[in-house]
């Protein structure tokens, strides 16, 4: 996760994804981003080949309680994916008008951050290990993401201007974690990515 775009984000999430298949680990890939790129990279069309309820988009905004029907196999032997496309985009729209709503009934708003985490017990014990690739934002799916993992792998390039945006984009992830009951992740690592060794300055 990174709110900046262009830091690697999906082609990091699709090496580590292919590394730890090729050693025999039970790999699931979840695009959780709106423009699809590693469902790309797996081969899929997002807005051709993919319907919504194919993507994260019927969790996130609360018609439906399981992934398992989301889960796609991919060419590469152990690796699985769950795919995005533009619905991703519009949950960003829908989710925050149900949150005003649970307000105004007295509800508890936060379930809504959590319905990634939820979604995931039903699976996770089919996999080794879960990555989940994420837009260049910090909303409704990012959040939900980071309400999810266990740890948080930050992708950025070498440069005053990326190491800026990485420490705020860590300054948010703490206020999603005060506003989430105080909960914590086992690592949070800093991934450089687009090294160039000619560049002094990096």
């Amino acid at each position: 996760a990174n709110f900046k775009g262009g830091s690697a984000k999906s082609t990091s999430s699709m090496h580590i994804a292919h590394g730890f298949a090729l050693k025999g680990y039970r790999v699931l890939l979840i695009d959780c981003d709106s423009q699809g790129s590693s469902t790309i990279m797996s081969g899929f069309n997002p807005d051709g080949d993919l319907e919504n309820t194919d993507t994260l988009f019927p969790l996130l905004v609360g018609k439906s309680k399981s992934l398992k029907s989301c889960i796609k196999k991919t060419n590469w032997s152990g690796l699985d994916l769950i795919p995005a496309n533009l619905s991703l985009y519009y949950a960003e729209m829908v989710v925050p008008s149900q949150i005003t709503a649970r307000r105004a009934e007295g509800k508890d708003p936060s379930v809504v951050y959590r319905r990634l985490q939820d979604g995931l017990k039903e699976v996770k014990d089919n996999y080794d290990i879960i990555l989940l690739d994420t837009a260049p934002s910090v909303g409704v799916v990012t959040t939900n993401v980071i309400n999810a993992c266990n740890g948080l792998l930050i992708p950025a390039i070498p440069s005053i201007v990326d190491y800026a945006s990485t420490l705020q984009f860590m300054g948010m992830i703490g206020e999603i974690f005060d506003i989430s009951q105080k909960r914590t992740i086992d690592f949070l690592k800093i991934l450089i990515t687009r090294h160039d060794g000619k560049n002094t300055a990096a």
